[in-house]
């Protein structure tokens, strides 16, 4: 457990809790419970019962996110929300924060926020380097604006009629597995729904519904536009050459 002092957990039931945007209160639970070191909440404005959470829960909360903007040639550089709050359980994580934000070059940066947060170092891996086109055929990434191996083999596994495993309803919306196979993944997912269930059903229900709107919904609309394309799962494969 990443946590020093358990929380007041009278709280998960309060009035206050109420306020907090179901899945920003996913976030701030995890957080405070010690099962994940950092966190961001960016739906609520939490000002007004800021210091009521720090002293409750016993957690670090402050509003800020490292850069506001990755430095870029073009306009449409990446932009973080106007207001988003950063939430750490421990003084020690909050230092690494601020290592984490005079980290020189984006992929250093993405691997070191991604390690506060709680994420397998594979994923950090593919998410820094993404392997997708040593994987899939040239022609099928064509039909994606952004693809990545997570999306592809998702989408593989609805084209099957495979199933997909139910730990990736509760995926926080800044996450991105290496795999829908990944091991490490589905283990952590499954530790954060237990808790969740066991504390605050609302969030938990709520990150199941935004998961299933974002990705599953989305995905199963893309799977289904391709095969009406004449698309086949074989068609995903590296080194397959189409031909008309």
């Amino acid at each position: 457990m990443f946590g020093i002092r358990t929380p007041n957990r009278a709280v998960y039931k309060s009035s206050y809790w109420k306020i907090i945007d179901p899945i920003d209160r996913a976030h701030v639970l995890l957080v405070a419970e010690g099962v994940k070191p950092m966190a961001y909440t960016n739906f609520t404005n939490l000002g007004s019962i800021q210091e009521y959470l720090i002293n409750e829960l016993h957690i670090i909360i402050t509003e800020a996110r490292g850069r506001t903007v990755w430095l870029s040639p073009k306009r449409n550089s990446l932009h973080f929300p106007v207001r988003v709050y950063t939430i750490a359980k421990s003084p020690k994580i909050f230092t690494q924060l601020q290592v984490l934000w005079s980290t020189r070059g984006k992929k250093r940066y993405q691997d070191f926020e991604g390690r506060l947060l709680g994420y397998p170092v594979c994923c950090r891996k593919e998410y820094s380097n993404p392997t997708y086109r040593k994987k899939f055929s040239p022609w099928i990434l064509l039909n994606f604006r952004k693809p990545f191996t997570f999306m592809l083999e998702y989408i593989i596994r609805l084209m099957d009629g495979e199933s997909i495993p139910s730990e990736y309803n509760y995926l926080m919306p800044s996450q991105t597995p290496c795999s829908i196979s990944c091991k490490k993944s589905l283990k952590l997912l499954d530790r954060w729904k237990r808790i969740l269930q066991k504390y605050d059903h609302e969030a938990l229900a709520s990150l199941q519904e935004y998961n299933q709107h974002c990705k599953e919904k989305k995905y199963k609309a893309i799977a289904q536009a391709l095969k009406k394309k004449g698309v086949t799962t074989k068609h995903f494969k590296k080194g397959f050459i189409f031909t008309k």
